[in-house]
């Protein structure tokens, strides 16, 4: 129910090209599966209306606030959209200039606080047209980010299953770190974006050994979760790349 049947399409062709290749495992499948459906539904501001308005949530509401029958409670929903969300909206051509002026002035960090009433009709009516307008987002700057993001995950998941096939569920699981809305998708893209430059590109495109790609990549993410900040990150990248390059084939020794 995300988007369309183009998409789920779309969905099931990255399934089918990977699931070909002679190294692809059951293990290494069952998460990709998983994560690409989590990653090709991410969470937008269509998304978010959307799931505000679901009954099953009004219903839990209801029943955490031990309501009766017939009684009637009053549902007030909390959204803090930033730029990103907002602009990521509007096509590319728009949007991207948009969040870089944003970025620019320092305007990257403030909100737009909106306390939207669902059970009621003004509220329900604002939700509403934004779930609606979801028919739109394949046109969206953020759409375009995030088919750019999983078109760059997905080559490294393959590039491992041809060259470090025991690296390659540790690259899909990078995926967990990419999530979520606002503030905590955008710690999670620098920190996959780190993981990215500084250790899957080194090595599966680079010079950079990938004797210990799978447990870098594994102390890399279990560092980002414990730290989103990065720091524990950062150790983890200086520390493998100080052992890669030692361990890299010199130029002779390939010769």
């Amino acid at each position: 129910d995300y988007q369309n049947a183009v998409y789920a399409s779309e969905y099931l062709e990255h399934l089918r090209r990977i699931s070909a290749h002679n190294n692809a495992t059951p293990k290494m499948l069952a998460a990709l599966a998983r994560l690409l459906a989590l990653r090709m539904s991410y969470e937008d501001t269509h998304r978010v209306a959307e799931l505000k308005l679901r009954q099953a949530r009004l219903s839990r509401v209801r029943g955490e606030a031990k309501a009766r029958l017939g009684e009637i409670v009053d549902v007030k929903e909390f959204m803090k959209p930033g730029p990103e969300e907002i602009f990521g909206l509007l096509p590319k051509s728009l949007g991207k200039p948009l969040v870089s002026l944003a970025e620019r002035r320092g305007w990257s960090s403030i909100s737009l606080p909106m306390k939207v009433k669902t059970t009621r009709f003004s509220g329900f009516i604002r939700l509403k047209a934004l779930a609606y307008a979801k028919r739109w987002r394949p046109k969206s700057l953020r759409h375009h980010e995030e088919i750019e993001w999983l078109a760059l995950w997905l080559r490294y998941v393959e590039a491992a299953l041809e060259k470090v096939p025991e690296a390659t569920i540790e690259i899909v699981e990078t995926a967990r770190l990419v999530r979520g809305y606002g503030s905590t998708y955008k710690r999670g893209i620098r920190n996959w974006s780190l993981i990215e430059s500084e250790i899957l590109e080194p090595c599966l495109f680079g010079s950079l050994s990938c004797e210990q790609l799978a447990d870098a990549v594994l102390q890399a993410r279990l560092a980002a979760v414990k730290d989103p900040d990065s720091a524990a990150l950062d150790k983890v990248v200086t520390a493998f790349k100080a052992v890669a390059r030692t361990t890299a084939p010199s130029a002779s020794a390939a010769e």
